[in-house]
């Protein structure tokens, strides 16, 4: 499975992304209604949401962790 992911939201004090893309198999055959998951386990920071029919999805307000190059 593959996603292609942007930040398209940076802010001074705290930096934030919104994860978007599309999930798509190794014949890049999208991938309808998956189940995504961000997480790190470090920090037991986690989101989750489901692709669209389409296999599109969006994680908004995700804060990006500079100090350990992590997202978290």
């Amino acid at each position: 499975m593959t996603a292609h992911l942007s930040v398209v939201s940076r802010q001074l004090a705290t930096t934030t992304a919104v994860l978007q893309g599309t999930v798509v198999d190794a014949q890049r055959q999208v991938l309808p209604h998956a189940d995504i998951r961000l997480a790190k386990a470090a920090t037991g920071f986690e989101r989750r949401t489901t692709a669209d029919a389409q296999g599109a999805f969006r994680l908004a307000n995700v804060h990006l962790l500079f100090g350990d190059g992590m997202l978290g």
